[in-house]
Protein backbone atom coordinates (compact mmCIF):
# COMPACT_ATOMS: atom_id res chain seq x y z
CA UNK A 1 0.00 0.00 0.00
CA UNK A 2 1.29 3.51 -0.88
CA UNK A 3 1.10 6.64 0.89
CA UNK A 4 0.43 9.76 -0.68
CA UNK A 5 2.68 12.32 0.52
CA UNK A 6 1.14 15.71 1.20
CA UNK A 7 2.34 18.71 -1.07
CA UNK A 8 3.19 21.72 0.87
CA UNK A 9 1.73 23.99 -1.99
CA UNK A 10 -1.06 25.54 -0.41
CA UNK A 11 -4.05 26.35 -2.64
CA UNK A 12 -4.24 30.26 -4.42
CA UNK A 13 -0.43 30.62 -3.45
CA UNK A 14 2.04 31.71 -6.17
CA UNK A 15 4.20 28.89 -7.26
CA UNK A 16 8.32 29.64 -6.76
CA UNK A 17 9.98 29.66 -9.94
CA UNK A 18 13.86 29.75 -11.24
CA UNK A 19 14.57 30.92 -14.75
CA UNK A 20 17.76 29.66 -16.10
CA UNK A 21 20.04 30.38 -18.48
CA UNK A 22 20.47 27.45 -20.41
CA UNK A 23 23.63 27.43 -22.95
CA UNK A 24 22.02 25.79 -26.39
CA UNK A 25 25.14 24.81 -28.38
CA UNK A 26 27.10 27.43 -26.60
CA UNK A 27 24.55 30.65 -27.69
CA UNK A 28 22.96 30.86 -24.57
CA UNK A 29 19.44 31.34 -26.59
CA UNK A 30 17.07 29.44 -24.79
CA UNK A 31 15.50 29.95 -21.21
CA UNK A 32 14.55 27.24 -18.73
CA UNK A 33 11.93 27.19 -16.43
CA UNK A 34 12.43 24.89 -13.27
CA UNK A 35 9.78 24.75 -10.66
CA UNK A 36 7.91 22.94 -8.25
CA UNK A 37 4.35 21.74 -10.39
CA UNK A 38 3.86 19.00 -7.94
CA UNK A 39 4.22 20.56 -4.70
CA UNK A 40 7.87 20.02 -2.50
CA UNK A 41 7.86 16.29 -3.67
CA UNK A 42 7.87 16.39 -7.30
CA UNK A 43 9.47 18.68 -10.15
CA UNK A 44 9.04 18.99 -13.79
CA UNK A 45 10.97 20.26 -16.16
CA UNK A 46 9.82 22.78 -19.34
CA UNK A 47 11.56 24.21 -21.87
CA UNK A 48 10.40 27.80 -23.28
CA UNK A 49 11.17 28.40 -26.80
CA UNK A 50 9.87 30.26 -29.72
CA UNK A 51 7.04 28.24 -32.00
CA UNK A 52 8.43 25.61 -34.34
CA UNK A 53 7.71 27.16 -38.21
CA UNK A 54 7.49 23.96 -39.33
CA UNK A 55 8.93 22.82 -42.84
CA UNK A 56 7.23 24.95 -45.02
CA UNK A 57 7.80 28.47 -43.62
CA UNK A 58 11.54 27.34 -42.80
CA UNK A 59 12.21 26.49 -46.71
CA UNK A 60 10.20 29.92 -47.40
CA UNK A 61 12.66 32.01 -45.29
CA UNK A 62 15.68 30.04 -46.45
CA UNK A 63 14.81 30.30 -49.87
CA UNK A 64 13.87 34.27 -49.99
CA UNK A 65 17.05 34.64 -48.24
CA UNK A 66 18.93 32.66 -51.11
CA UNK A 67 17.24 34.87 -53.70
CA UNK A 68 18.22 38.20 -51.98
CA UNK A 69 21.52 37.54 -52.18
CA UNK A 70 21.81 36.32 -55.42
CA UNK A 71 19.65 39.66 -56.48
CA UNK A 72 21.59 41.99 -53.90
CA UNK A 73 25.02 40.40 -54.84
CA UNK A 74 24.79 39.14 -58.36
CA UNK A 75 28.63 38.37 -59.54
CA UNK A 76 30.30 38.32 -56.15
CA UNK A 77 28.82 35.36 -55.08
CA UNK A 78 28.44 32.12 -56.67
CA UNK A 79 25.54 29.84 -55.21
CA UNK A 80 25.00 25.82 -54.94
CA UNK A 81 21.58 24.71 -53.90
CA UNK A 82 20.21 21.60 -54.02
CA UNK A 83 16.74 21.82 -52.86
CA UNK A 84 15.78 17.74 -52.01
CA UNK A 85 14.89 16.29 -48.87
CA UNK A 86 18.24 17.06 -47.31
CA UNK A 87 18.43 20.65 -48.59
CA UNK A 88 21.97 21.54 -49.48
CA UNK A 89 23.15 25.18 -49.93
CA UNK A 90 26.34 27.17 -50.13
CA UNK A 91 27.46 30.19 -51.09
CA UNK A 92 30.72 30.78 -51.60
CA UNK A 93 32.68 34.73 -52.40
CA UNK A 94 34.43 35.52 -55.57
CA UNK A 95 36.62 38.10 -53.78
CA UNK A 96 39.64 35.82 -52.35
CA UNK A 97 39.91 36.38 -48.39
CA UNK A 98 36.10 36.53 -48.08
CA UNK A 99 34.49 33.70 -45.88
CA UNK A 100 31.54 31.32 -47.56
CA UNK A 101 28.79 29.92 -45.61
CA UNK A 102 26.13 27.26 -46.32
CA UNK A 103 23.21 25.24 -44.83
CA UNK A 104 22.53 21.79 -44.47
CA UNK A 105 18.55 21.25 -43.95
CA UNK A 106 16.61 18.26 -42.92
CA UNK A 107 14.10 19.26 -39.57
CA UNK A 108 17.05 21.13 -38.28
CA UNK A 109 19.87 23.55 -39.74
CA UNK A 110 23.15 23.07 -40.24
CA UNK A 111 24.38 26.11 -40.62
CA UNK A 112 28.30 26.06 -41.63
CA UNK A 113 31.25 28.82 -42.77
CA UNK A 114 33.63 27.38 -44.75
CA UNK A 115 36.80 27.69 -42.60
CA UNK A 116 37.28 24.58 -40.72
CA UNK A 117 33.78 22.74 -40.05
CA UNK A 118 32.53 25.84 -37.61
CA UNK A 119 28.93 25.73 -37.60
CA UNK A 120 26.16 26.39 -35.55
CA UNK A 121 23.19 23.18 -35.17
CA UNK A 122 19.93 25.40 -35.03
CA UNK A 123 16.35 24.69 -35.09
CA UNK A 124 13.28 26.17 -36.98
CA UNK A 125 12.49 29.07 -34.50
CA UNK A 126 12.29 32.29 -35.44
CA UNK A 127 15.16 33.48 -33.41
CA UNK A 128 17.39 30.89 -35.49
CA UNK A 129 16.26 32.22 -38.74
CA UNK A 130 17.08 35.36 -37.58
CA UNK A 131 20.31 34.28 -36.25
CA UNK A 132 20.98 32.99 -39.33
CA UNK A 133 19.85 36.03 -41.14
CA UNK A 134 22.33 38.27 -39.04
CA UNK A 135 25.70 35.93 -39.35
CA UNK A 136 24.84 35.89 -43.12
CA UNK A 137 24.90 40.20 -43.06
CA UNK A 138 27.81 40.39 -40.72
CA UNK A 139 30.01 37.50 -43.32
CA UNK A 140 28.71 39.79 -45.99
CA UNK A 141 30.33 43.17 -44.60
CA UNK A 142 33.58 41.52 -43.50
CA UNK A 143 33.08 41.77 -39.72
CA UNK A 144 34.42 38.32 -38.74
CA UNK A 145 37.74 36.77 -38.09
CA UNK A 146 38.96 33.32 -37.39
CA UNK A 147 41.74 31.54 -35.50
CA UNK A 148 43.23 28.58 -36.21
CA UNK A 149 45.86 26.14 -34.83
CA UNK A 150 46.14 22.46 -34.94
CA UNK A 151 43.21 20.44 -34.85
CA UNK A 152 40.75 24.10 -33.29
CA UNK A 153 39.47 26.17 -35.62
CA UNK A 154 37.31 29.69 -34.02
CA UNK A 155 35.49 32.05 -35.80
CA UNK A 156 34.24 35.11 -34.23
CA UNK A 157 31.47 36.93 -36.02
CA UNK A 158 30.58 40.83 -34.39
CA UNK A 159 26.60 40.80 -34.94
CA UNK A 160 24.65 43.96 -36.69
CA UNK A 161 24.09 44.88 -32.97
CA UNK A 162 27.88 44.65 -31.68
CA UNK A 163 27.51 41.83 -30.16
CA UNK A 164 29.89 38.64 -30.41
CA UNK A 165 28.76 35.59 -32.13
CA UNK A 166 31.81 33.12 -31.34
CA UNK A 167 31.87 28.97 -32.44
CA UNK A 168 35.31 26.75 -32.28
CA UNK A 169 35.74 23.37 -33.54
CA UNK A 170 37.79 20.57 -32.77
CA UNK A 171 39.25 19.22 -35.97
CA UNK A 172 41.36 16.07 -34.76
CA UNK A 173 40.58 13.28 -32.59
CA UNK A 174 37.69 13.09 -30.45
CA UNK A 175 39.44 13.74 -26.69
CA UNK A 176 42.22 15.20 -27.75
CA UNK A 177 42.77 18.31 -25.14
CA UNK A 178 44.27 21.72 -27.26
CA UNK A 179 47.95 22.67 -27.49
CA UNK A 180 48.07 25.73 -24.39
CA UNK A 181 47.21 29.40 -25.45
CA UNK A 182 46.02 28.37 -29.12
CA UNK A 183 43.73 31.52 -29.44
CA UNK A 184 46.80 33.31 -28.42
CA UNK A 185 49.24 32.23 -31.08
CA UNK A 186 47.10 30.67 -33.57
CA UNK A 187 46.87 32.02 -37.12
CA UNK A 188 44.41 34.99 -37.27
CA UNK A 189 42.59 35.94 -40.50
CA UNK A 190 40.29 38.95 -40.82
CA UNK A 191 38.44 37.91 -43.73
CA UNK A 192 36.93 40.50 -46.33
CA UNK A 193 34.07 42.03 -47.36
CA UNK A 194 32.38 39.56 -50.04
CA UNK A 195 32.33 43.76 -52.37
Amino acid sequence: MHESLPSRREPGRPQRLMWLLCPLAGTGRALTMIGSAHGAYGASVAKIESPDLGDQETRARLRRLLDRLKDDLGPAIEVQDDDGDWWMAWVTPTRPGALGFGWIYRGDIIFQLDVGGVRWELGRTPEDLDFIEKITQALIDGRVYSIQAPHRVRVVVTLPDGSRETSTTNTGLRGCLPLPFWTRWGQRTRHVPYR
